[in-house]
């Protein structure tokens, strides 16, 4: 559907003519690519959200750890130290937020591979069905 210019340059075709290939489209056609556009949308943002949690997590373990590693420093007077069970609980949230940085990520990678194949798909279909551009 691409046009050749005068000087013999491939360019897109205008909005007008893309909404005119877009219309002789079967409407199953254009009703299932909607659908797949939609569905890669939904994806990446997903993708995305999944991404915004696992910083968050890490931010959150980053600072457990810190706080950790102030509670236990060597040089803190024996009075000044926190209780035995106040580290082992900030060791057990750091233990938490590890095996849930794991889960997210897992989760992430999924999401980043079934984005990817949705996102092939739909190159796919708008190869065959001549699509250029934005619909």
């Amino acid at each position: 559907m691409t046009t050749v210019s005068e000087s013999g340059i491939a360019v897109a075709p205008s909005a007008a003519e893309r909404a005119r290939h877009w219309a002789k489209l079967p409407a199953a056609a254009r009703v299932k690519y909607e659908r797949l556009a939609a569905d890669v949308r939904g994806l990446e943002a997903s993708q995305q959200a999944v991404w915004q949690t696992i910083l968050e997590v890490r931010t959150s373990k980053g600072r457990a750890e810190q706080r950790l590693e102030a509670m236990t420093d060597p040089r803190l007077p024996s009075k000044g130290r926190p209780a035995p069970q106040v580290v082992q609980d900030i060791g057990d949230e750091i233990a938490y937020l590890v095996n849930r940085l794991v889960t997210l990520e897992a989760e992430h990678e999924a999401h980043k591979l079934r984005w990817r194949n949705a996102l092939r798909l739909l190159n796919a279909c708008k190869k065959h069905l001549g699509i250029t551009g934005d619909v």
